[in-house]
């Protein structure tokens, strides 16, 4: 079960009576045109601190950004320790495991008997242009400013890989960079300074505690500080104080599910498997805007993952309201007051977490700050009805195997090694066991995972809420400067980043 971080009280905040639309506030993004956006530059980052954290997840998130983005257009990479050579990338690979060697992981999930963590050269699919260091990063940065015009293109930042955050900073979040190298928001604001002024930067990071970098918004990379007047938006996996998915070392690529592979699917029109996506046009006009993307991966993504963005971060920061007032807003208010994008997330998280009528945002508040467990009744059923039978056919199990392999309870036993090759030879001979463990352990972490899913369900179905209530207050009361940089950061985000699908 993946370790979940406690939410933080929300601080109380200031509301009046709400009013105008969001459209209000907005005007209308280009409608009608499906031209392809301008070329990008790009820089990609990916890898983890060192090799035993450098996965084959990371791998296949990097690999399909940089599937979309052409080398022809200004594109640098860079990963873990910059060597196309080096056998630096950790993977495992669970169908080289036969399947009793699966069900004894199963009935000994502490012992370390599933698929081995091997090593291999990376495959990006493109030529690594260096490290994942923060001098590689400077170095990148000043070609990307040599290249770059006054204007444009626009400029794309991707980050893949593990995030912490520092306790020595007031939780700063941190991206990890090979070699415990950390790259922190104000640095990462340095670096893209080094562009012209003019360059519009889309920043997406799909780490743990991602959001913390969306302070990039403000002077000096500081949240307590002024918004700057670069053209930043940005789009992160994770809230500044929780984990995301994204790291695996399973090579059974199906698997991967992550915010970033689902909001680079829905603007490239194909997932990491080539697969089409449909249904990610929200409003009908021709082409799918990063706002859309953004919803589209809101609703999609079953993981972890809690993702937020540049204009929700500004709002957050500039708009005081107070959650009584923000979770009791009528359904049909914020459906009144949401984009097409947000509408089809509300409606379909709706879904998912089974909430209907005019309260259900408030329900929702409710049950992710009060209810423990934290889960719909059924999906608290299925998890301890799924535990209680998988420790009934793990317990039966292996008592049966003791009684001829008493060492196998020991793994500091001399015949350890032996109890465990007989207790596989044994397992092997009865196929239907074998299977009923593996169908009862993938079930019931299939329960433990929907618990956790629920959590970030919630917490994306309240912070899209939040965005759209404080958005209509800044409508109504906010000054004129505030308003104007929510207006840009908006219409940045409402623009489509010009990827697609091709060869590389």
């Amino acid at each position: 079960m993946a370790r979940t971080i406690e939410i933080p009280e929300r601080r109380s905040r200031r509301i009046t009576a709400a009013g105008l639309l969001l459209a209000c506030l907005i005007a209308p993004a280009l409608q009608g045109s499906a031209a392809p956006g301008p070329v990008l530059h790009a820089l990609l980052v990916g890898g983890g601190p060192d090799k035993d954290n450098n996965t084959a997840q990371i791998e296949e998130h990097l690999r399909f950004v940089t599937s979309l983005v052409p080398a022809s257009a200004g594109r640098i990479v860079l990963f873990a320790d910059g060597r196309a050579g080096s056998r630096d990338l950790s993977y495992t690979d669970s169908t080289k495991l036969t399947p009793a060697q699966q069900a004894l992981d199963v009935l000994l999930p502490n012992d370390d008997l599933g698929a081995k963590i091997e090593t291999r050269t990376p495959e990006i699919g493109a030529a690594i242009d260096g490290p994942s260091r923060l001098i590689a990063i400077d170095r990148s940065m000043h070609r990307l400013a040599a290249l770059s015009g006054r204007k444009e293109p626009p400029v794309l930042l991707y980050f893949a890989g593990h995030g912490s955050l520092d306790d020595d900073r007031d939780k700063t979040s941190l991206y990890n960079l090979w070699g415990q190298d950390d790259l922190d928001p104000p640095t990462l604001l340095h670096e893209i300074d080094l562009l012209p002024q003019g360059v519009p930067v889309t920043l997406v990071m799909a780490q743990c505690f991602s959001g913390g970098f969306a302070n990039v918004l403000f002077r000096k990379g500081n949240a307590d500080m002024a918004a700057n007047d670069r053209q930043i938006i940005g789009f992160f996996a994770a809230e500044s104080d929780r984990e995301a998915a994204g790291c695996g070392t399973e090579t059974n690529s199906p698997l991967y599910q992550d915010f970033s592979s689902y909001f680079f699917g829905a603007l490239s029109g194909r997932d990491r498997l080539g697969h089409r996506i449909d249904g990610a046009d929200y409003d009908g006009d021709g082409r799918v805007s990063c706002h859309e993307a953004f919803c589209y991966a809101l609703l999609h993504d079953d993981s972890i993952d809690t993702p937020v963005c540049t204009s929700m971060i500004y709002l957050r920061r500039f708009v005081d309201l107070e959650d009584s007032a923000i979770f009791a807003t009528p359904y049909h208010t914020l459906l009144e007051t949401a984009t097409p994008g947000q509408r089809a997330a509300l409606d379909g998280l709706s879904v998912k977490l089974g909430l209907t009528g005019e309260g259900r945002l408030l329900a929702a508040y409710d049950r992710l700050m009060f209810a423990d467990p934290l889960g719909q009744p059924q999906e608290i059923r299925e998890y301890r009805d799924d535990q209680d039978q998988l420790n009934a056919l793990r317990m039966s199990s292996l008592q049966a195997l003791f009684a001829k392999w008493p060492a196998l309870r020991w793994k500091d036993s001399h015949d350890y090694d032996r109890a465990t090759r007989g207790a596989t030879a044994d397992l092997a001979r009865d196929q239907a066991k074998c299977q009923e463990l593996i169908e009862r352990q993938d079930a019931f972490d299939n329960a433990d995972a929907a618990l956790d899913e629920e959590e970030a369900l919630l917490v994306r179905y309240t912070d899209i809420a939040e965005e759209i209530v404080r958005a209509r207050y800044l409508s109504e009361h906010g000054d004129a400067e505030t308003r104007r940089k929510f207006e840009q950061i908006w219409r940045a985000e409402q623009q489509p980043l010009g990827i697609s699908l091709a060869p590389r």
